[in-house]
This record gives structure tokens, C-alpha cells and sequence, in this order.
């Protein structure tokens, strides 16, 4: 733990920070989450070919991929909060456009500023990581922890329309916070929003990633892959978001794999956890999203209530064991 902390609370470490959320500013929050998908599949499929060999594997994942530049709590962190600050100067039109980078809506002479915020939610977003894992050592994901919990330090400081923190509900649009108008229009995923579609990828998309982490024993594979399928999203068009379904299900399958034995059983145990994640991740998204004006990320909110929900169970069930 010394050592962690060590690390943790470094000078170079904060710099490097720093710098991570700059370059999440600088190329967009979304953008700059692609790079972090490829980066884990890198290092997943460095870990798993090195370990075959039976020597120690380099913790690429780890110190790269959620590591100090491309982590999603620096260098996508720094990006919502770029983007929420050049909404809230005019430079963009809406705070919420976490796919376009800030300098879409041109540079001007105070730009910098703009690059400069990205970095200091860089720093947050470490910092908050930095406090749960090495300082309070909490039971879940601190790096999706970091994610959300900067983006609502966005959310109630860098708000263009000062929304809140749940947004500002109007009645007009639909008849509850919970709900949404048939268009979708003010729906985190407008194309990925009804139920029926929610509930299909959480199942099938959380067993094929539990399979994934079943058959390579690596935990990530599946979260990189759903991470990096979003260049999709951000080049083409309307994908579903998948990481949330993808990581809770690796974990949910390797917990009930490591109790039971039975691979099949461990599949299953990927179906449920990655619904479990579609579902809460659209919550997420009523919650924060439909009627606010920045991003308050829905994934990183499913998946370290999710994390959460699986060590617990772990703990207590008899066919589930923590395996990571």
C-alpha cells in the first residue's frame, strides 16, 4: 500500500495527470476514450501471450491503459469538463457533445483556457482515484468511481444552464424525470433507450464477455473491445455503448467460475451481471442525463455500482468468489 500511495501522490505522477486531461481537451472526451479501448486490449493481449509463456507479464492495462494519460478518469474526465467549459464560454453548443473536440467550435484567444480545465479535472479525476484505491482502499471500481464523481464536480460548477445535478425536469417533454418522449430526443442513447433493447444486449453482450474472460482469463478484454468499438460512434454512427454490460459481465463470469468450476454456469453469471449493468447504466442515464446539459457519465455509474455489487456478493454467496 505504501508503494501505491508512493506512486499515487508523486510529482511525475500529477504531472503526467495533467497532462492526460489536456490531451482529453484536445481531442475530445469520447475520442480520447477509444484511444484507452485499444490501449487495454494491447495489454490484455500482452498479458495473456506473456503469461502463457509462464513468465511475468508488464502491467500495460494497469499503468497504461488506466494509467496516468489515457485512464477514462483523466483523459475522458478532462474532456467532459472541456467540453462543459467551452459550452459555458460560447465556444460549443452544447456541453454535452462529448464526441466532438472542443476545438470544433473554433480557437480563440482564451482557448487555452479551455485546455488548461481539461488538465485540472485530469488532476481531479487522478486525485479521486488516487483517495479511493490508495487511501481509503473502497470495494469498487475507483477508476469509473473517478469518472463520475468528475463529471458531477462538472456538472454543479461548469453547468452552461446551471442544471443541477439531475437536470431541470420539464413536463412539457415527457411525464416524469424517468421517462422519455417517443422521439428519444433527450435520451443519453436515442437509438439504445427502450427496454426491450436494454435488456437483449445486456444479456447476450454480458455472456459473450464472460466467455471472452472465461476462455483467455483475462478480466478487461471485453471492456477494451466495447471501449474501442465506439470509433464506430464517433466516425460513422448510432452503435450501442456496451463497456458498462462488457466489465460487469467479465466479472460476474469469473466470480461464479472461480466458485463453481462450471463454465457454463460462469456464462450464465455473465448474462446477469451484464444486464444488471445495462440496467443500471440506463438508469444512470434518466438520472443525469436526460435533463442535463452536461455528460455525468451512465457507464462509470453502472460499473462501479456494479464492481461494488459483485465483491459483496462474493463475500456472501456460495457460488460466487471475488477473482480478481
Amino acid at each position: 500500500m505504501d508503494g501505491v500511495l508512493t506512486e499515487f501522490f508523486s510529482i511525475g505522477y500529477i504531472i503526467a495527470a495533467f497532462g492526460g486531461g489536456l490531451f482529453g481537451a484536445s481531442i475530445g472526451a469520447l475520442p480520447a476514450f477509444i484511444f484507452t479501448g485499444f490501449l487495454v486490449i494491447a495489454g490484455e493481449m500482452v498479458t495473456v501471450i506473456v503469461e502463457a509463456t509462464g513468465a511475468e507479464a508488464p502491467n500495460v492495462t494497469g499503468h497504461v491503459g488506466f494509467g496516468a494519460v489515457f485512464g477514462p478518469h483523466i483523459s475522458f474526465g478532462g474532456g467532459v469538463a472541456a467540453t462543459a467549459f467551452a459550452a459555458k464560454k460560447g465556444i460549443l453548443d452544447a456541453g454535452r457533445d462529448i464526441l466532438s473536440p472542443p476545438t470544433k467550435g473554433g480557437v480563440r484567444a482564451d482557448f487555452y483556457q479551455v485546455l488548461l480545465i481539461g488538465g485540472l479535472f485530469g488532476v481531479i479525476g487522478h486525485l479521486i482515484r488516487a483517495v479511493g484505491e490508495g487511501v481509503l482502499a473502497l470495494p469498487t471500481d475507483n477508476v469509473a468511481l473517478g469518472v463520475f464523481l468528475s463529471a458531477v464536480i462538472v456538472r454543479l460548477t461548469l453547468s452552461p444552464g446551471k442544471t443541477g445535478l439531475l437536470g431541470k425536469f420539464d413536463p412539457n417533454v415527457a411525464p416524469s424525470r424517468m421517462s422519455l418522449p417517443e422521439d428519444r430526443h433527450n435520451a443519453w442513447l436515442p437509438f439504445h433507450s427502450r427496454i426491450e433493447l436494454v435488456v437483449l444486449i445486456g444479456i447476450f453482450v454480458g455472456a459473450l464477455s464472460g466467455w471472452m474472460s472465461i476462455i483467455t482469463g483475462s478480466v478487461f478484454i471485453g471492456f477494451g473491445i466495447s471501449a474501442a468499438s465506439l470509433i464506430v460512434l464517433n466516425s460513422i454512427g448510432p452503435i450501442s455503448v456496451t463497456h458498462h454490460v462488457t466489465l460487469p459481465g467479465a466479472l460476474g463470469a469469473l466470480a461464479v467460475l472461480t466458485a463453481t468450476g462450471d463454465p457454463v454456469a460462469g456464462v450464465i453469471g455473465g448474462a446477469v451481471f451484464g444486464l444488471i449493468g445495462a440496467l443500471i447504466g440506463e438508469l444512470g442515464a434518466r438520472l443525469f442525463i436526460s435533463w442535463g446539459d452536461t455528460h455525468v457519465d451512465p457507464p462509470a455509474f453502472a460499473i462501479f455500482i456494479s464492481w461494488s455489487l459483485i465483491m459483496a456478493l462474493s463475500a456472501a454467496l456460495p457460488f460466487m468468489t471475488w477473482a480478481l
